[in-house]
């Protein structure tokens, strides 16, 4: 896609695995804070938002981010 933005289906994959794996890396982050592992819960806020870097790279956007994570942002704890 980063060759050739005009990829339609690529485009389309890359909208519902994008979305999934956000999902799954936000429910594995609120798993290791509510563990009390600060670390690993950053950790997947970090990985979360270099995909969505990745992703608006190309010209695309996934899912909205939740507010918790604006709100991690905003605090420049990310």
């Amino acid at each position: 896609m980063e060759k050739d933005s005009s990829l339609q289906e690529a485009r389309d994959q890359l909208l519902i695995v994008g979305d999934s794996a956000i999902m799954l890396a936000l429910e594995e982050a609120d798993r290791l804070a509510a563990r009390g592992e600060p670390i690993g819960a950053a950790r997947q806020y970090q990985s979360i938002d270099r995909l969505m870097s990745r992703v608006r790279s190309v010209g695309m956007r996934l899912l909205e981010l939740p507010h918790t994570i604006k709100r991690i942002r905003c605090l420049g704890i990310l």
